[in-house]
C-alpha cells in the first residue's frame, strides 16, 4: 500500500509542478544554477544574426553578436563581434506563474519571461509593454556551465 502512494505521489508531483510552461517535469536544481553559464542562440523570429549571453553568479551579463559591416572587394559580407556587458536581475513584479528576467544593457532593460529553462535549453519571450514594440521568441542552447 505505501509503494502505491509512493508512485502516486510522484506521479502527481513530477506531472503537475511544472515551473515553466515547456518545461517537461520537475526540475533539481535551482533556477539560478540551470541560468548560469553561456547560451548560443538556436532560433528565433525577427532576427538573422547569431547571438550569444553569458549570465554570470554576480548578476553580470555578457551579450555578444556579429554585426554586418559592409562588403570586402569581393563582395563577401564582412562582420564584426560585439560585446556588450551589463546586469540581470529577477523581476519583483512577475506573477507567481509567470518568472520574468529584467536585463539591463546599455541604460535599456529589456524583460524576457522565462518559458523552458533546463540544463540544457532556455527559452523565452521578449516582452515589450509598449504598443510600438513586438514581442520576440528566443531559443538558446548552453554551451558551458559556469
Amino acid at each position: 500500500m505505501t509503494k502505491f502512494f509512493l508512485i502516486l505521489f510522484l506521479v502527481f508531483f513530477g506531472v503537475s509542478c511544472k515551473k515553466y510552461m515547456y518545461d517537461k517535469g520537475v526540475q533539481w536544481k535551482k533556477v539560478e544554477k540551470r541560468l548560469i553559464g553561456e547560451w548560443v542562440h538556436s532560433g528565433t523570429q525577427n532576427l538573422d544574426n547569431p547571438i550569444k549571453w553569458t549570465f554570470e553568479k554576480d548578476n553580470v551579463v555578457k551579450y555578444q553578436y556579429e554585426d554586418y559591416v559592409g562588403n570586402d572587394n569581393s563582395g563577401n559580407a564582412i562582420y564584426e563581434v560585439v560585446s556588450v556587458t551589463g546586469t540581470w536581475e529577477w523581476d519583483s513584479q512577475s506573477s507567481e506563474k509567470k518568472e520574468r528576467l529584467n536585463i539591463q544593457i546599455l541604460n535599456q532593460t529589456q524583460t524576457w519571461e522565462i518559458e523552458k529553462l533546463s540544463d540544457e535549453e532556455f527559452w523565452v519571450e521578449k516582452y515589450s509593454s509598449s504598443s510600438y514594440s513586438s514581442n520576440y521568441d528566443y531559443t538558446f542552447v548552453k554551451i558551458v556551465s559556469n
